[in-house]
């Protein structure tokens, strides 16, 4: 699954909540069978990088509309109790497959 257009009004930062809302993000898509979560973000994002770290995202390749964008970083998380399984083959997204992340 991937998790777009977080964000915390300025006056509630700093406080948890980007942690607590990315936290129940992932927990309703492992509920819903996702294994994995990715989120995009920009290099001059510095803080929501440091957050995605902290909670356990590492940089990969970017993907899709984002292969092209050299300012996007594109950062993902497996959610599920064990290992993220391997990316399944590319198929055509007129085949009803998007990025790669697939529910169980």
């Amino acid at each position: 699954i991937e998790i777009k257009r977080m964000f915390v009004d300025p006056g509630f930062r700093r406080q948890g909540f980007s942690q607590t809302v990315l936290a129940a993000l992932e927990r309703w898509a492992l509920a819903l069978g996702y294994t994995r979560s990715r989120i995009e973000t920009g290099k001059g994002q510095p803080e929501a990088i440091g957050l995605y770290e902290k909670c356990g995202y590492t940089a990969i390749e970017n993907y899709g509309p984002y292969k092209v964008l050299p300012n996007s970083i594109c950062m993902e998380k497996c959610i599920g109790p064990q290992r993220c399984p391997p990316e399944p083959a590319k198929k055509n997204r007129h085949q009803g497959e998007g990025d790669g992340c697939q529910p169980l």
